[in-house]
């Protein structure tokens, strides 16, 4: 394998690697979107959006479900 080859190998492991962890979040995002009735964001809203932005909208999203969780079990 030549130098390049295995350059290129890596970048694609790293890629992937990259895209997993980006549709795990998305993932978490929407599913938490879908519990509480929120318009969940679409594939175009994250296109352009890094990892890191991401994990700050699932961050929010966690809070926003254990305050969704508080409210309907104060509820009943």
């Amino acid at each position: 394998m030549t130098l390049a080859e295995k350059l290129i190998n890596e970048g694609m492991e790293k890629g992937m690697e990259k895209g997993m962890e980006k549709g795990e979040v998305i993932g978490k995002i929407q599913l938490f979107q879908n519990l509480m009735g929120l318009p969940a964001y679409s594939k175009e809203n994250f296109k352009d959006m890094k990892l890191e932005y991401m994990n700050k909208i699932l961050q929010q999203m966690e809070q926003q479900w254990q305050s969704f969780q508080a409210q309907r079990y104060a509820a009943s």
